[in-house]
């Protein structure tokens, strides 16, 4: 997964942020304190996962910081199971 971000990076450039991440499911699932492997992949429950991901989507139009509801919005369209 590292390699397949790393080749995504190279391809994208240097002004796109690639986050690996694995996505992991269930009613009482957790991750450990060490999230993030050596090699920089992310390990997230799926609902820290939806979060990040609109976290990114919001700040990308430089606009939730100023505007929750921007983020709320985003969020609601980010669910899981």
């Amino acid at each position: 997964m590292h390699a397949a971000a790393f080749g995504y990076r190279s391809l994208l450039g240097p002004e796109v942020e690639v986050i690996p991440m694995v996505m992991i499911h269930g009613r009482s699932t957790s991750v450990g304190s060490c999230s993030i492997s050596a090699h920089g992949v992310h390990m997230l429950t799926a609902r820290d996962a939806m979060e990040r991901i609109g976290d990114a989507m919001a700040g990308s139009l430089n606009q939730w910081q100023d505007n929750p509801a921007v983020r709320a919005a985003l969020l609601s369209k980010l669910k899981t199971g």
